[in-house]
């Protein structure tokens, strides 16, 4: 397991559930990792697909010859790879309930805020992902102003005449290859101060010996060397490949009494919520959650 971004007075972490959501997890004791393909926001922990595209014709002599157009394909398909491999947990830092918060996660409906600690939760969760083959990697999100820097949505526009990378436009391949882009997200969102855990099941896809092959041997022959096992060799196989439904989400097998600390109420629930969730923890066996309910 890696941790990144780490922050040492990290001793607790939390997540805002609805209700139906909390009791998935004390039925399946499991904590649910959604696909990263399926975060709708566009700066949510990933580079835009375009601008990727968009990246390389200006950083490498890219022709509109067919093999290395279904180069570019390929490298699409690269980033479509790496979303369907990773499952990600989003958590706060922020162990105060806070009315913000309860808006943006928990608008409508009943719903709590769950504490827990930390370095228990990566404990198990790291022998899991083990123990399943899976890379963990866990830290603070990172926040900038995406809007001036790689993130912004480009022109559809992919023809030749690019103007070169400018000096505010940092290198697309580190941040792939480093997995720094499951950490970074808009500022517009640093008030959730989030945490987050991910898991995948593919290794990195080396974009920087495709890209120094390219400018080397071209595009389609350094595809054939490097990325072979993606590989794409038509668009009617793009299409094909892209149209596939995302991956279902993944859930990880967490000891709940161990790791909760506290669990919030939303403000102003009623007496029968509260009844709901106090007959739930007992219906699964979760008795000694009781005392930890905090409204």
């Amino acid at each position: 397991m890696e941790c990144r971004n780490q922050g040492q007075s990290v001793e607790r972490i939390g997540k805002y559930l609805e209700h139906w959501k909390f009791e998935s997890l004390l039925q399946n004791r499991a904590l649910y990792l959604g696909p990263l393909r399926c975060f709708t926001d566009e700066y949510e922990g990933f580079i835009h697909e375009e601008y990727f595209n968009d990246f390389f014709f200006k950083t490498i002599p890219i022709s509109h010859d067919q093999g290395e157009r279904n180069a570019l394909l390929t490298l699409k398909r690269g980033i479509r790879h790496i979303k369907d491999c990773t499952f990600v947990s989003c958590w706060t830092t922020r162990t105060i309930p806070s009315d913000d918060m309860w808006m943006e996660y928990v608008r409508y409906g009943d719903g709590v805020f769950v504490l827990v600690d930390k370095e228990v939760l990566l404990k198990h969760l790291g022998v899991s992902a083990r123990n399943r083959n899976l890379n963990m990697q866990s830290g603070i999100v990172k926040y900038f102003d995406l809007n001036k820097t790689y993130f912004e949505h480009p022109p559809d526009d992919t023809s030749r005449e690019k103007p070169p990378l400018s000096p505010d436009e940092p290198d697309v391949l580190p941040i792939l290859e480093n997995g720094d882009f499951l950490f970074i997200k808009a500022n517009t969102f640093e008030f959730e101060q989030e945490y987050r855990i991910t898991v995948s099941r593919c290794s990195g896809i080396d974009f920087g010996q495709w890209r120094n092959l390219s400018n080397s041997i071209g595009a389609e022959y350094a595809t054939m060397g490097v990325l072979n096992h993606i590989r794409i060799d038509s668009e009617e196989e793009y299409e094909k490949v892209m149209a596939l439904p995302p991956p279902e989400a993944v859930l990880m097998a967490v000891p709940l009494e161990d790791i909760i600390c506290d669990i919030y109420f939303k403000p102003g629930v009623n007496n029968d919520y509260i009844r709901t969730v106090r007959f739930k923890l007992k219906q699964f066996g979760l008795d000694n959650l009781l005392a930890k309910l905090r409204t």
